[in-house]
């Protein structure tokens, strides 16, 4: 199931400007790392250019994250994005199987998609951008095309700055997951308890007849381990997320108190 949901036009660059700098001074910093909330940030080169004008012309130096999928945005606007303070980019590939690509509806050319996702994430390196790739493991998910991402994301290693893996969930009541579960079931997924879908609205899924609900969980870890330590998470999470006060030593200090088979990062 698809919904076909419109872009919302971007504000004016100068109006996020102003609102950078009027959070730098309710602050009194500029390093307060704010996160530009979207659901896919898309701006053209045009608008990537008048927001590093705007942002020089207030004399900020604020370093901000956003989000946005690897086919959204171009090499040229990922540099200008960067001049503008850009310092983290939330990337959602989801996965680099031209099969799951077509399932996911990501695009009907998965080698275009595939080549655009490399343009970008090479763009992010060579412009100090960390780029940190959302994975999502699909219906129909098999070691294959496991496999196939996996590849992808061995080839642009130097590139990524850690991964977030995460298996498929049918989220809401009846009439909204099972238009899910019955387009799903065509490739083999099924709901792990049928009976959460009317009970929690969260529905967690067996993603083929190959790779169950507890097999995607731990190939998810496992992903995700490949391409970060414990320092790449940490990095990754105190920019916009975790407290300014949160120091490397309540990281770890935490991690201690961790049940160590559930992080998603190597020691």
């Amino acid at each position: 199931m698809q919904f076909d949901i419109p872009l919302e036009k971007l504000l004016p660059a100068e109006q996020i400007a102003a609102a950078l700098a009027m959070i730098a001074g309710q602050y009194g910093t500029s390093d307060v790392r704010p996160y530009l909330q979207s659901s896919m940030f898309a701006p053209n080169l045009n608008w990537s250019t008048c927001l590093v004008s705007a942002v020089r012309s207030h004399g900020l130096e604020i370093k901000w994250r956003t989000e946005s999928r690897v086919d959204a945005l171009t090499p040229e606007t990922i540099a200008c994005l960067a001049e503008a303070g850009m310092k983290v980019l939330d990337l959602g590939l989801e996965t680099a199987s031209p099969t799951q690509i077509l399932s996911m509806r990501k695009s009907a050319h998965p080698d275009r998609y595939l080549h655009r996702a490399s343009k970008l994430l090479k763009a992010c390196g060579q412009n100090g951008v960390a780029a940190k790739v959302n994975v999502l493991l699909y219906a129909g998910e098999t070691a294959k095309t496991l496999t196939e991402t996996r590849s992808f994301l061995d080839e642009h290693d130097e590139h990524i700055a850690g991964v977030s893996v995460g298996p498929v969930v049918a989220y809401g009541p009846p009439k909204t997951a099972n238009i899910l579960l019955h387009e799903w079931s065509g490739s083999g997924c099924v709901a792990v308890d049928s009976r959460s879908t009317d009970e929690t609205g969260i529905t967690h899924v067996h993603l083929s007849r190959e790779m169950d609900a507890e097999s995607a969980e731990l190939a998810s870890l496992d992903m995700s381990r490949r391409y970060m330590n414990a320092n790449a998470y940490y990095r990754l999470k105190s920019f916009s997320y975790y407290p300014r006060d949160y120091t490397r030593h309540d990281f770890d200090r935490d991690v201690d108190a961790s049940d160590k088979s559930r992080l998603p990062f190597r020691q």
